[in-house]
């Protein structure tokens, strides 16, 4: 197996040593720091036999912080192009995952990043395209909060008070309406 970035053999490595009973997560490194290489087969002979408790989730650096490679790369067991995954959708790095066998790679960090924020025993649920349907909808949500701030600047937190009242109130439907009506429009009454 080669390295998707620089073509260097791979280095068969032990990724996590065994704790308490468990077998030790082997996988592969590229020997010039270009990342590491996760082989689906290995990586859940792994979680069968230990399931580690993941540590208390800290802050997921960035693509920069962690030597992210924004660039196609060919999966290092069978040469087939990796599809990119977000990690997280509060600006965090992206996994690297290919479709027919399942291995994953870590650019430059991005392995000790995975292990220190806790996410190796959610690796599964991460390179789903329903995590990342939901990643991508967080990702446009804050860009569209951060939008109406740029716009409306401290008059959001207004409209977002009165919203949070208008939707506990009991005749919500008759303020929304009322809301929508135009106010130079001339208003129909009731008789």
């Amino acid at each position: 197996m080669t390295c998707p970035l620089c073509d260097a053999e791979l280095d068969r490595s032990t990724l996590l040593e065994a704790e308490a009973g468990g077998r030790s997560l082997r996988g592969f490194r590229c020997p010039r720091d270009h990342g590491t290489f996760l082989p689906a087969d290995l990586y859940f002979a792994w979680r069968e036999h230990y399931e580690p408790a993941d540590p208390p989730a800290e802050a997921v650096p960035s693509s920069d912080e962690v030597g992210d490679v924004k660039r196609a790369k060919l999966c290092p067991q069978d040469q087939h192009i990796m599809s990119r995954y977000r990690v997280r959708p509060e600006g965090g790095f992206w996994l690297d995952r290919c479709a027919t066998c399942g291995g994953v790679w870590f650019d430059g960090e991005e392995w000790d990043a995975t292990v220190e924020a806790g996410l190796l025993n959610r690796l599964p649920a991460l390179l789903t395209d329903a995590w990342q349907r939901q990643a991508d909808r967080e990702v446009a949500h804050d860009g569209y909060e951060d939008r109406l701030r740029d716009r409306l600047g401290e008059d959001l937190d207004r409209v977002d008070g009165f919203r949070a009242w208008a939707w506990q109130h009991p005749q919500r439907h008759l303020i929304f309406s009322r809301l929508r009506e135009r106010p130079d429009e001339p208003q129909e009454t009731a008789d």
